[in-house]
């Protein structure tokens, strides 16, 4: 998947097809920018931002949350599109896994709003790239 290009993806979505949704729910880690991350067709699809692909490995039962993290950090890294962050959103990337890689609404509020690395927080990185409905959706999501 790492080599997969956009005339590609229609191949990978036959081959899931002829040999089941599940061929699509592997992940595997490998270090990207000196930190290790879980990479699935699930990030390669959110990269290249490839809705339909990202909703046939969701459909398919994908439910890794720490890879939904990531696809959708890679999403809104790439995009100020909303439509995949609220697709992982609906399939279950949920407060706990946002909370825990930074922001949590119900600190302390001499706390409130600090995180120890602001990169891998969802609403602080839709602020940064100023992505109004990326944050919309976050903060919809609660």
């Amino acid at each position: 998947m790492q080599w997969a290009h956009e005339q590609d993806w229609d191949r990978i979505k036959v081959y899931a097809k002829e040999h089941g949704p599940e061929v699509l729910l592997g992940v595997y880690s490998v270090l990207v920018d000196e930190q290790w991350r879980v990479i699935s067709v699930l990030y390669d699809a959110s990269r290249h931002q490839n809705v339909e692909m990202v909703k046939l490995t969701l459909e398919a039962g994908f439910d890794n949350k720490e890879a939904m993290y990531t696809a959708a950090e890679i999403s809104m890294k790439n995009s100020d599109n909303s439509t995949i962050l609220r697709l992982l959103l609906e399939h279950g990337l949920d407060k706990r896994i946002i909370i825990s890689h930074g922001l949590d609404p119900d600190m302390d509020l001499h706390f409130e709003g600090w995180v120890e690395n602001f990169s891998s927080n969802l609403l602080v990185l839709a602020a940064e790239k100023e992505h109004i409905d990326q944050a919309i959706a976050l903060l919809d999501h609660g």
